[in-house]
């Protein structure tokens, strides 16, 4: 009966955790601009294709979410061209102390500080779900 789950998981990807994206229609990883992060995306895409082979899925992971970029680092500008030829519609949440501190009040950042500016691409990414 629901429309939207979301469902944290762990980047080792249990039986458990392998059952419930199975039953989605549609997995979200998140990634933040650093080296494991990119390197594990490959073996999210084995996964995701092992879940669809073995436990008969039609899961699909077609968008990917970027956490944490800034523009100014250059590391995290090279690691975001690195991720430009996979076939994910990519998402870029930028870095922002407020998002922590939302947290830490247990606020969306959107209710705890209206004008921050990775506002627009989470409003890009929840149109695009």
């Amino acid at each position: 009966g629901y429309d939207y789950l979301i469902f944290d998981m762990s980047p080792g990807c249990s039986i458990l955790e392998r059952s419930i994206a199975a039953t989605a229609d549609e997995v979200l990883p998140i990634v933040r601009p650093e080296v494991f992060s990119v390197d594990g995306l490959e073996i999210f895409q084995d996964t995701m294709e092992k879940i669809r082979t073995d436990l008969r899925s039609t899961v699909k992971a077609s968008r990917l979410a970027v956490n944490g970029y800034n523009a100014s680092f250059g590391v995290h500008v090279a690691y975001l061209e690195k991720l430009k030829p996979l076939p994910f519609d990519v998402f870029t949440i930028g870095q922002s102390i407020k998002i922590s501190e939302a947290q830490t009040a247990r606020q969306f950042v959107a209710e705890y500080h209206p004008k921050d500016k990775t506002l627009p691409e989470y409003h890009r990414l929840a149109q695009e779900l």
